[in-house]
């Protein structure tokens, strides 16, 4: 009797998404690194941009991929 492997499900998100993913997560990192080193305004900017495009990528990958 032959056992047939089991099958893999592969999620496909958007590579929009995923972009806006990555993308928010290097801002915020930015954001954070420019903050620690004294330049709060554009650090500030940064972190609440990245923030807003990672959650972006987060809701736009969960509503048309779920």
């Amino acid at each position: 009797m032959a056992v047939e492997p089991p099958v893999q499900t592969i999620e496909q998100t958007g590579k929009q998404y995923k972009g806006a993913q990555l993308l928010g997560g290097i801002a915020m990192v930015l954001g954070v690194v420019l903050v620690m080193t004294h330049a709060e305004a554009l650090g500030a900017v940064l972190l609440a941009g990245g923030l807003i495009a990672y959650i972006y990528g987060r809701f736009g990958a969960w509503w048309h991929h779920a």
